[in-house]
């Protein structure tokens, strides 16, 4: 539904799996005729529009009243709130969307009574127009749990939290509000609904609206005298009971305390039974057990279950899953010549296949996992703060879907998978790896297959793709939807330091890479990928940037609207600092801007009619033919980029911005790749830039530890005289200094040690406090052995050596 200057009401809909990029209902602007201008959406269910675009309900400029409506699984907001639309947001369940409430461009909304769970962000609220400013507003009685990122304020924007249940480390800053759990009543089944004991139950406060309203079961908003947070008011005619416990998560052996509640029928006479571990037996019975405490011995998960009765002969039951985890050891093991022996903490007891280690594993555990190939069965599911890590050989440890499931699915922003090759991954999105959160790096991701978006990777939210090999993964879908052959990315994740190459969007866009409302892809390098339509390198609409990569030798060709070879942006995107040069289209090889795009200091031919700073010339590459990207010292690109969100560091790691043309000017290169200049000296210190990038030095810094006048190694030598020996400055041991001396026949024979870059000098003087000269007694020519040697007739009187080294001036 789309409304246009309209006033009225859209109200109990269903609006269920919304294709393409359209939102379910979508506000623009507001009515200006006669009467009131408020639009009314009330008791809407709206679900399933998975596309990166779409949201539940999109309010432009559009004064509305959003109340009691079921928002479930949408790719971009569930309910987004911009242009400074006047809105109240109350009574709402907003489940399993990219963003549950986005407040954008100076808008100001009043949500209040909201229920916002599994969403890879809760609230974020942010500037999406320059000018427009910040997301305001008050958020008020309301639940946010289970979120990858609970609430998140970008570009100045404020949030008056009050009274709110908000998942965190800590209670959010704002009156009366906790972050404990809010006790639901299934949250597997999607049931948000509340339990006894619950810390939302009658802690809200009263709102002038509440006096004639209704939560989302259509019951009086007030049942118990104070409103409950959240949008489900708690209501309970039958007995019905639940549990808390003290402590949820500890090291074995550990002791927890239950506290039972119960409410409806009759309560003055109950009998309760505990059930601690699950297993269908009653450890605890009686009249007297409403708190009852245990001690966990064993390792493991545990599902509590607590039954109560009255004298009535009411019965409620109530089972907690996986709801006490016992920890075993920090670090696991996998490898299939283990022995399977649970809770496989060594090598030798490993277990034989990933699922079950992880499915041992506790939040902060290491999985280690030997090289070998694991054939999955089912996706690996990374939705605590794990660390699952290849210990063998690079890309020794293989995860393969075997053509029929996803690979990794990583949901936590803290959870980690790193080193490993991913392959033969089927999924809808992201065939190899789906991150709504967390990292996955160092990994090599092959042959995957994505019907919608991303063929190898898939990431939204706060994802990050790091220093991954991206090869030869393929998206294709049926009726030409979606792509990005190697990655999809969306909102605020980002791509930095891969390599993606051959990568193929059969039916559509973004051969290589495709940017949608947000992602960043950083010091990467595009080569050989192919779209069937638009962007072989990449397809960059309404955001999304690249940000210093390489895009050469990509192909868009065949479809409809072919174009942009290298890269093609659609109503937005920001290409910075990049070299785009050698890709092939029918019609605009390098780039095609259709409807927007941002330009700025790119390699790349014809000119940009937008933008500034680009150059046409030949980027000078090393040797592309061998897929060598670096810069020539000829290159144009040197020193050429600009300063706008560059990076510090380049594809190899390397500082940015060095020197490297040598003209005394730091300035950032053009493509994933620095050019360091070997005689250049970035910070004017003395040290030349190649020589303190060998040794851990910074080369944009002259002071501190990475000055000339530091000594961090302490072995007495400051960083200058050891770059002028050639000797190491984090290696105590590695200095220029004389270690012997000893004396036969009226001769002294000296040793000592240095560098081998570095000219040496064995001087001798009879009389430190005459003004003589210093007398060379063995000179030594680089390269020069580390360890020195040398022979002096030992003068009657006595005398005194010392040893110097200089470098050889280039």
């Amino acid at each position: 539904i789309n409304a246009v200057r309209c006033a009225g009401r859209i109200a109990s809909n269903r609006i269920a799996t919304v294709n393409g990029y359209a939102d379910a209902i979508d506000l623009d602007y507001a009515w200006t005729g006669p009467g009131d201008s408020t639009m009314l959406l009330l008791r809407n269910e709206l679900s399933d529009g998975p596309n990166a675009g779409a949201d539940g309900i999109d309010l432009g400029t559009s004064p509305a009243v959003v109340e009691g409506n079921i928002i479930r699984n949408f790719g971009d907001k569930g309910i987004s709130v911009g242009e400074r639309s006047p809105a109240s947001v109350l009574n709402n369940l907003i489940a399993g969307c990219a963003v549950g409430v986005a407040i954008k461009d100076g808008s100001a909304p009043d949500l209040a009574n909201n229920t916002i769970v599994n969403c890879a962000v809760g609230i974020r609220s942010f500037e999406k127009t320059a000018g427009s400013g910040g997301g305001r507003g008050a958020l008020t009685n309301s639940i946010v749990w289970n979120c990858g990122q609970s609430i998140e304020l970008l570009n100045d924007s404020t949030l008056a939290v009050g009274h709110c249940v908000v998942q965190g480390a800590t209670n959010w800053p704002g009156p009366a509000n906790v972050a404990a759990d809010p006790q639901f009543a299934d949250p597997a089944a999607g049931d948000y609904r509340l339990r006894p004991g619950s810390p939302a139950l009658d802690s809200g406060v009263a709102l002038p609206w509440m006096a004639d309203a209704v939560d989302l079961d259509g019951r009086s908003r007030v049942w118990n005298g104070a409103p409950d947070r959240g949008a489900y008011e708690f209501y309970a005619s039958n007995l019905v009971c639940n549990f808390v416990a003290d402590t949820a998560v500890g090291q074995t052996p550990l002791s927890v305390a239950f506290t039972a509640f119960a409410a409806g029928g009759e309560t003055d006479a109950l009998h309760y039974a505990w059930d601690f571990d699950g297993d269908g037996a009653a450890e605890r019975a009686g009249a007297s057990w409403r708190a009852a405490t245990w001690i966990y011995t064993n390792a493991g998960r545990y599902s509590p279950v607590l039954a109560v009765s009255n004298a009535a002969g009411e019965m409620a039951q109530c089972q907690r899953p996986d709801y006490i985890t016992v920890q075993g050891p920090s670090r696991l093991y996998v490898s299939s010549s283990g022995l399977h022996r649970p809770p496989f903490a060594t090598w030798e007891d490993a277990a034989t296949n990933i699922h079950s280690a992880v499915a041992a594993a506790f939040a902060g555990s290491e999985i280690l996992v030997a090289d070998g190939v694991y054939r999955l069965s089912a996706p690996l599911v990374l939705n605590e703060s794990l660390t699952l890590r290849a210990a063998g050989s690079p890309f020794g440890a293989v995860l393969d879907g075997g053509g029929g499931v996803r690979c990794l699915d990583i949901r936590r922003p803290d959870a980690l998978a790193e080193g490993f090759t991913v392959r033969n991954g089927f999924a809808a999105d992201g065939g190899g790896i789906y991150l709504s959160n967390g990292i996955a790096r160092a990994c090599r991701l092959e042959h995957n297959t994505a019907l919608r978006n991303g063929g190898g990777a898939c990431l939204s939210g706060a994802a990050r793709l790091e220093d991954c090999v991206i090869v030869s993964n393929t998206v294709r879908h049926p009726n030409n939807g979606e792509g990005g052959g190697g990655v999809f990315a969306t909102g605020n994740a980002v791509v930095r330091r891969c390599w993606i190459q051959g990568n193929v969007s059969s039916t559509n866009d973004g051969g290589g890479v495709e940017l949608a409302y947000g992602g960043t892809v950083v010091n990467s390098v595009l080569t050989g990928n192919r779209a069937f339509d638009k962007g072989g390198g990449a397809f960059l609409w309404y955001g999304g940037r690249l940000q210093n990569c390489v895009v050469v030798g990509n192909t868009a060709a065949g479809g409809p609207d072919s174009g942009g070879g290298g890269v093609r942006c659609f109503r937005g995107g920001a290409v910075w600092n990049t070299i785009i040069w050698s890709n092939s289209s029918p019609r605009e090889p390098n780039y095609f801007l259709y409807e927007g795009g941002d330009l700025r200091a790119c390699c790349t031919v014809p000119l940009p009619p937008v933008g500034s700073g680009h150059v046409t010339n030949d980027p000078a590459l090393r040797d592309p033919a061998a897929g060598d990207y670096r810069l020539r010292a000829a290159s144009p690109c040197l020193d050429a980029g600009a300063d706008d969100g560059a990076p510090a560091d380049d594809f190899d790691g390397l500082a940015r911005p060095l020197d490297g043309n040598a003209d005394g000017t730091n300035a950032f290169d053009i493509g994933a790749f620095e050019y360091l200049d070997a005689l250049a000296d970035s910070d004017r210190d003395g040290l030349p830039d190649a020589w303190e990038i060998v040794h851990g030095l910074d080369p944009r810094i002259s002071t501190g530890a990475d000055g000339p006048s530091a000594d961090p190694d302490g072995d007495g030598s400051i960083n200058f005289e050891e770059y002028q020996a050639d000797t190491d400055p984090a290696d105590p041991s590695s200095a220029l200094r004389l270690t012997g001396a000893t004396t036969a026949s009226n001769r002294i024979s000296l040793t000592w040690q240095g560098g081998v870059a570095a000219r040496q000098w064995l001087e001798w003087q009879a009389h430190l406090t005459a003004p003589q000269a210093w007398t060379a007694i063995a000179t030594q020519h680089p390269p020069t052995p580390v360890i020195g040697q040398a022979d002096h007739p030992l003068p009657p009187t006595g005398g005194y050596y010392r040893l110097r080294a200089s470098r050889p001036t280039p």
